[in-house]
This record gives C-alpha cells, structure tokens and sequence, in this order.
C-alpha cells in the first residue's frame, strides 16, 4: 500500500479459474516457448485468432460493468490521476481506451491509430 493511492480490483474474465494450481499449469506452459504460450491462449479454440476473437467479444460482452467501474471514478473524481492497466495493457485497457477516447469525441481512424501504437510496441513480448 501507497499512502494517498487506492487499487481497485475489477476483473473482466470472472469465469475463469483464478485458483493457485489453475495459474501454475497456466504460468508452466510458457517454459515450452512460443508454442506453450499460444497454448495457453488458445485454451480450446482451434487456432489463436478465433481465442483472440472470442477474447474481444468477452470484454465487451463482459466488461460493462469494470468500465462502469472506471467511468464511475472518472465522474467522481475529475481531477485525480488514473492508471489503468491489464496483464499486457492492451486488449482489456485497449478497448477502454477506445472507449474513453471515443466518449471523448476522438475519431475512429485515430483512436484506431493509437491502438495500432500499441501493437507495434508489444511485437516479440506478446505472443
């Protein structure tokens, strides 16, 4: 703990097993390299671009209420500073930039732009 910080906590993916030998099998399977980490991201799905599709449509279909969360502090707290973040700051904080920037009036080709950023700076530590 920080005096003056708060952490709030608000998963997306609450379906998912949190347990402690749930995360060791999870975590064990990026020693087998590239192909133990897309492994572990496709978890049941037939290739890692249909897990990455059904990924996004959970964090939207699911994330109403964390980003309800964020806006809600947003509202209450102006003019405090915000860190929001996930585990590689760009799927989950991805589309809650997109919509801040969008309820923000940002157009689509920016906002698009910028997530676009995050790609090229994640490439080779994200699999």
């Amino acid at each position: 703990d920080i005096a003056g910080i708060s952490r709030t906590h608000v998963p997306i993916f609450r379906s998912e097993d949190w347990s402690p030998s749930a995360q060791t099998i999870k975590l064990n399977h990026y020693f087998d390299g590239p192909e133990g980490g897309r492994k572990v991201l496709s978890r049941g799905h037939r290739t890692l671009q249909n897990r990455l599709g059904s990924t996004y449509h959970e964090i939207v279909k699911s994330g109403a209420p964390f980003f309800r969360t964020i806006f809600l502090h947003i509202i209450d707290h102006p003019y405090a500073p915000l860190l929001v973040h996930c585990t590689a700051g760009k799927d989950r904080t991805g589309v809650f930039g997109m919509l801040l920037l969008s309820l923000c009036g940002v157009e689509d080709e920016v906002i698009c732009g910028e997530y676009e950023l995050t790609q090229r700076t994640s490439y080779g530590n994200v699999v």
